[in-house]
């Protein structure tokens, strides 16, 4: 996998990541298919606090499973 590519993805995506994480990632990326790079690039990452703070408040209702697209657990 390009090395432009990897630093891209880390750059946007940090914020998903713990920054301990980041070295074993940036070097997984590196190893890669352009295939499964690919993949992993089309993901809709959420930030873990929202969704911690979603599943408190409103996981009684389901709403927390609708927006990790488990709609068959969310009913």
């Amino acid at each position: 996998m390009e090395q432009q590519k990897v630093d891209l993805f880390i750059m946007t995506n940090k914020d998903y990541f713990p920054a301990e994480k980041l070295f074993i990632l940036k070097e997984k990326l590196k190893t890669a298919t352009d295939e499964q790079f690919n993949m992993i690039s089309c993901l809709d990452f959420q930030s873990p606090t929202t969704m911690l703070l979603i599943s408190l408040f409103l996981g009684s209702m389901g709403v927390d499973r609708f927006m990790l697209k488990d709609t068959g657990m969310g009913f």
